[in-house]
């Protein structure tokens, strides 16, 4: 005897019959044949999609919970249902956009965040300061309207990032990774050099 109210549930959380059955603790082929009994159509398991965060962003540029659902490999219930508990109204549904446009929003967010951040800062500093801002907007810490006015701060960031890997570090100090291999060891001998260019060696 399954709980027919949990199964439900579970079932319009998106669930497919396996995980249904692994939480309410019963065979999967029992969750198939209450599906059916129901006329409830099979749950496919979800295709590995972009992490849950990025949900908000997506209702943020307007996208409906179908086309949320579809984009996440996901049911359009459970995208409801998150919508209502995070107090989220439905968007206007008379806004209709095709698979391309919705591609064409997020190349253009990035593009935007590219060139929030700019060009002063080297090619890889930049990139580093840009990821991480997109990062920041699709986890919903930095609210779209702010990209610009915060994309300083994370370039800035990423400069002190790659600066702190250069700062001055003791020649005594052991080398990580190594077997008490320090920095001075590294260091070249010149005064071993010169004597092997006297007797004719190349030094490369």
């Amino acid at each position: 005897m399954i709980d027919q109210e949990e199964v439900r549930a579970l079932y319009e959380q998106g669930l497919n019959d396996v995980e249904i059955g692994r939480r309410a603790g019963c065979p999967r082929h029992t969750i198939a044949n209450w599906r059916r009994k129901n006329g409830l159509a099979t749950r496919h398991p979800p295709r590995p999609g972009p992490p849950l965060e990025m949900r908000r962003l997506l209702h943020d540029l307007g996208w409906g919970a179908k086309s949320i659902a579809k984009y996440e490999g996901t049911s359009e219930a459970s995208v409801r249902e998150w919508k209502k508990t995070h107090g989220l109204k439905a968007n206007d549904p008379s806004i209709r956009a095709t698979s391309k446009d919705r591609d064409r929003q997020l190349r253009d967010l990035q593009r935007r965040v590219v060139r929030a951040v700019g060009t002063r800062l080297p090619l890889d500093i930049a990139a580093d300061a840009a990821a991480e801002l997109m990062l920041a907007v699709i986890e919903g810490a930095v609210p779209m309207n702010e990209i610009e006015r915060q994309a300083r701060k994370f370039g800035n960031k990423a400069l002190d990032q790659y600066a702190n890997a250069f700062k001055q570090r003791s020649l005594d100090e052991n080398i990580r990774g190594t077997d008490g291999l320090r920095e001075i060891d590294l260091l070249v001998d010149q005064s071993a050099s010169d004597w092997l260019e006297d007797v004719g060696a190349t030094m490369h």
